[in-house]
C-alpha cells in the first residue's frame, strides 16, 4: 500500500513539472525529474513517467542517450508532445466510464482504447450478468477478445476512468481449485469416454459439472475430463496423455474426444494426437464453437507462422471448411468463445 501510494506522488510530481516547463519549452530531463522527486531510483523515475510515457504525453528524444535497463528504462531527455483534441463524444459512455476526468485530460489514451470502451460500455448497459462466466470467458464475450485482460493499458484506462479494476467490473466468477490436471465423475471406477479439452476453463467448467453429477456434454456420454494445458498433452508423443488415462484407470478401449481452439496451433494439437492413434475430434463442441459464438475469430498470436495442419480423416463436411477457413486465415476461435454457463447448461 505505501509503495502504491509512493508511486502516485511521484507520478503526480513528474506530471506537475511537465505541465509547468510545457508552458515555455517543448523537452525535459531526466535530471530535472530527479530533482523534482529528489531520488536518483530508477525503479522510481520509470514509474513516474510511465503514465505520461504511455498516454503519449512524454516520448524519448531519439538522439537521447539510454540508461540501458530494460526492467527500468529512462532517457536523458524527453519531448514533451502537446495533447490532441479530444475526437469521442465521452456523454455516450456508461456513466461508471467517466466517473473521473481522465479521459477528458488523456484523449491520447482516450482514443488508443475507445473501442473496448464502447465495448465495455454496452455490455454494462446490458445489466452485465454476474458471475456467470470466468475472466477469459468475459473477455470474449465483452471484447471479443479473450485475453483482454492482460492489456495492461487497458486495465489502467478502465481504472483511471472508473476508480475500478477491470476485473471487477466484469463480474466474474473465481476459479475453481486446480488439484488434478484429470478428474472423473465419482461413480466411475473406470472411464469409458473421456474430453480432453485444450484450456483450463472449459476443464474448470466440465470438471464442476462432472462432480454434480452430470454426465452427458453435446449429446456425447462423458465420463472424464483431463486438461491438456496448450502443447503439453501433445508432448513426447502424447505421454502425458497416456498418463492421464492410466491414472483414471481408463478403460482399454475407451473413447477419448479432444476439443481444442479454433487456429492452426489448436489443430496442430488435434492432428498429431489424432495421428498417435490417442484421441478422436470432439465434432460436437467444434460445432458449438462455430456457430454460436459471440464475436468474430480475431488474429491469432501464435499461429499466422504455423504450417496449416492436414485434416484429412479428422474433420469432413461443412464443419472442417468453417474450422479450415478459420485457420487458414491466421485467425483464432478460442475454446472461452463457449462460456461456463453454456457448458452448464448443455450438461445433464
Amino acid at each position: 500500500m505505501e509503495r502504491m501510494r509512493q508511486v502516485e506522488l511521484d507520478s503526480r510530481a513528474a506530471r506537475g513539472l511537465v505541465e509547468r516547463l510545457g508552458r515555455r519549452r517543448k523537452t525535459v530531463t531526466l535530471e530535472e525529474f530527479s530533482d523534482c522527486l529528489g531520488t536518483n531510483d530508477w525503479g522510481r523515475l520509470c514509474g513516474a513517467l510511465a503514465p505520461m510515457l504511455e498516454e503519449g504525453a512524454l516520448s524519448p528524444l531519439k538522439t537521447a542517450k539510454s540508461n540501458g535497463s530494460t526492467e527500468h528504462p529512462l532517457f536523458e531527455k524527453y519531448r514533451i508532445v502537446g495533447k490532441p483534441a479530444p475526437t469521442h463524444d465521452l456523454t455516450t459512455l456508461h456513466p461508471t466510464l467517466v466517473t473521473t476526468t481522465y479521459l477528458e485530460r488523456n484523449p491520447t489514451s482516450c482514443d488508443r482504447w475507445w473501442n473496448e470502451l464502447v465495448s465495455l460500455s454496452t455490455w454494462l448497459r446490458m445489466g452485465s450478468p454476474q458471475y456467470d462466466a470466468s475472466l477469459r470467458e468475459r473477455c470474449w464475450e465483452v471484447f471479443g477478445n479473450e485475453k483482454a485482460h492482460e492489456l495492461r493499458g487497458l486495465a489502467a484506462c478502465v481504472r483511471n476512468t472508473s476508480g475500478r479494476e477491470l476485473r471487477d467490473l466484469l463480474v466474474v466468477r473465481e476459479d475453481a481449485p486446480e488439484d488434478l490436471p484429470f478428474v472423473a465423475a465419482p461413480d466411475v471406477a473406470a472411464p469409458a469416454c473421456v474430453v480432453v479439452v485444450e484450456n483450463r476453463d472449459p476443464y474448470l467448467a466440465i470438471r464442476s459439472q462432472l462432480l454434480a453429477g452430470r454426465r452427458t456434454l453435446f449429446g456425447e456420454p462423458v465420463d472424464a475430463v483431463v486438461c491438456g494445458y496448450g502443447s503439453k498433452v501433445r508432448q513426447v508423443k502424447g505421454a502425458p496423455l497416456r498418463f492421464a488415462l492410466e491414472s483414471m484407470r481408463a478403460i482399454q478401449n475407451a473413447r477419448v474426444l479432444y476439443w481444442g481452439d479454433i487456429d492452426r496451433e489448436g489443430l496442430v494439437i488435434l492432428a498429431e494426437l489424432c495421428d498417435e492413434g490417442l484421441v478422436e475430434p470432439f465434432t460436437a463442441a467444434y460445432e458449438v464453437m462455430t456457430q454460436a459464438r459471440r464475436s468474430d475469430p480475431r488474429p491469432s498470436p501464435d499461429g499466422r507462422g504455423l504450417p496449416m495442419p492436414s485434416l484429412d480423416g479428422i474433420l469432413a463436411g461443412n464443419l472442417r471448411n468453417r474450422v479450415e477457413a478459420i485457420a487458414r486465415d491466421g485467425l483464432l476461435l478460442p475454446q472461452e468463445c463457449v462460456c461456463f454457463r453454456e457448458i452448464e447448461e448443455a450438461m445433464r
